[in-house]
């Protein structure tokens, strides 16, 4: 799936905020109110997956509604915007190369491999970003 996709349907999903509720059970949206009280709309029901993994049911519930609307735009933005900072920083690395003096081997030579070193970490990310659309 696109970063693109992705957007949309977290756009097109029942809006934030998604709670978890006992029995896998995880609500969200609007809040409606009745004459006996209020509610929200049940979005989901999450199995366990087996009796002998008993946990799996709550870990799958937290991460559920962990990955509501609004943080997964987040973390898209977050990947929309990472190209931009490697560009930033591969000029940043740029300008630190021309005033590095030759032969150099102090605290500007580790300032250059620390950026050097996050910008290829930056790089590799948006790499594996790109692999998984």
């Amino acid at each position: 799936m696109k970063l693109t996709e992705l957007e949309a349907a977290a756009r097109a999903a029942t809006p934030s905020p998604w709670t978890a509720k006992r029995y896998g059970v995880i609500v969200g949206g609007v809040t409606r109110q009745y004459v006996n009280g209020s509610a929200q709309d049940q979005l989901v029901m999450v199995s366990a997956l087996n009796h002998d993994n008993a946990g799996s049911q709550d870990a799958n519930t937290a991460f559920i509604t962990a990955m509501q609307p609004d943080a997964a735009l987040k973390l898209i933005a977050v990947a929309q915007a990472a190209p931009a900072v490697i560009e930033a920083m591969a000029e940043c690395l740029e300008i630190a190369r021309q005033w590095e003096p030759d032969g150099s081997t102090g605290i500007e030579r580790r300032w250059l491999v620390l950026g050097r070193d996050a910008r290829n970490a930056l790089r590799n990310a948006i790499a594996a970003l790109e692999r998984t659309e």
